[in-house]
């Protein structure tokens, strides 16, 4: 088993509309970076010299996150979105877990500081399928060679920019557990996200569970179902007001195809 360090994390940044070197350092002190990073940049514009800024015409979370991941070159990957601000060891503490743990992804736990939109500290242990879905994306760190192996990407279809705006992270580590990779959350705090506006969502309404089915059928073919229900049972305290819990089921059953 390889000893890791810091020297061996890369920090993959998903992010828009960069267009200057000047863009690129204000980033980086945002967000406190103090390990290698690559970050994607989608603009129509961009004069950026930085070899680690990718700069690409196009829109969609996922298609970045693939290239980030392509385009990496350390072995131990930390996704992150633009609005993350990190501690000051957290290079340290994630090189420190993945030598401690053989599991593939190592999940650790970002502070939303958004009250709206928290993040759930999970107590350290396994992750499987359930938990799965209290992970969000920007906690999520892997072992490239375990990835790349696995022939793992982000469905791009899935995510901010694309046809169906959430869900491609639980998507993702769905298909990370059927593969055989082990997921592992460490409850260590690595840094605060300020998760300001949602890409994803607006309102319960009949469109957003629509796409919520087929998100559900993506992650599990089998049993999307049972997710469905379950996901209509968890938070009807939260569309009660909107949407009745028949309509949500119906309304999920009929996204998916």
């Amino acid at each position: 088993m390889k000893d890791y360090t810091e020297e061996d994390l890369q920090v993959l940044v998903s992010t828009q509309h960069l267009k200057a070197d000047k863009d690129v350092q204000d980033l980086l002190e945002k967000m406190n970076m103090k390990s290698h990073y690559l970050i994607i940049n989608q603009s129509e514009e961009s004069k950026i010299s930085n070899p680690y800024v990718i700069s690409r015409k196009e829109k969609g979370l996922s298609k970045s996150r693939n290239q980030a991941i392509q385009f990496s070159d350390r072995e131990i990957l930390l996704l992150a979105d633009d609005d993350v601000r990190y501690g000051l060891d957290y290079a340290k503490t994630i090189a420190k877990y993945h030598n401690e743990y053989e599991d593939d992804i190592l999940c650790f736990y970002v502070e939303s500081k958004n009250k709206n939109r928290p993040t759930k500290r999970l107590k350290t242990g396994k992750v499987g399928f359930l938990k799965a879905m209290r992970i969000v994306s920007f906690e999520i760190s892997m072992k490239k060679h375990s990835i790349v192996n696995s022939d793992l990407h982000f469905k791009e279809e899935f995510g901010a920019g694309a046809k169906f705006n959430r869900g491609e992270e639980h998507i993702f580590l769905y298909e990370a557990l059927r593969s055989g990779l082990k997921i592992r959350f460490i409850n260590e705090k690595i840094g605060e996200a300020e998760q300001e506006s949602s890409t994803w969502f607006s309102t319960f309404d009949e469109t957003f569970f629509e796409i919520q089915g087929r998100v559900f059928q993506e992650m599990s073919p089998r049993y999307y179902k049972v997710l469905i229900w379950q996901y209509a049972l968890r938070k009807y305290r939260l569309y009660s007001e909107n949407v009745s819990f028949g309509q949500a089921i119906r309304s999920m059953l009929k996204g998916t195809v």
